[in-house]
């Protein structure tokens, strides 16, 4: 499956703290807020923690996406970085919607039409240029 949000929920994996992922045969599991991981390395009792199933279904285990977005934003704070989290209504012919944007000051923002896909792009914008240094 090539799914922009399931990317950079694997792309967060990657960073020191941030989301720990465990794929499986029947899917891959993201968690977040926990101490430290068990013998097979599964987190002990985390705050978070999203399955997707292997045709893309979305099971909040533990937790939901706004707490998920708060974490994520925390853990960009806690890494240094000013964040800045924004909602607007968009309008157009089909209607009015939010659109979310997350600016790292300094280094860029993203906008989109769910604020987990804002948080996670900005804070790979973010992750990219640390990398660069």
């Amino acid at each position: 499956m090539n799914d922009p949000l399931l990317e950079a929920l694997r792309q967060a994996a990657t960073w020191p703290k941030a989301l720990h992922r465990v794929a499986s045969a029947g899917g891959e599991h993201f968690f977040a807020g926990f101490h430290h991981l068990l013998p097979g390395g599964m987190p002990s009792d985390p705050q978070i923690h999203l399955s997707l199933g292997p045709s893309g279904q979305v099971i909040w285990q533990r937790g939901n996406g706004p707490a998920l977005v708060m974490y994520l934003l925390n853990w960009g704070m806690s890494a240094g970085w000013r964040l800045q989290f924004q909602v607007e209504q968009e309008f157009d012919e089909t209607g009015d919607r939010p659109l979310y944007t997350v600016s790292i000051v300094g280094v860029g923002e993203y906008t989109a039409h769910d604020p987990l896909t804002a948080t996670l792009q900005s804070l790979a914008l973010a992750q990219a240029r640390e990398a660069q240094r």
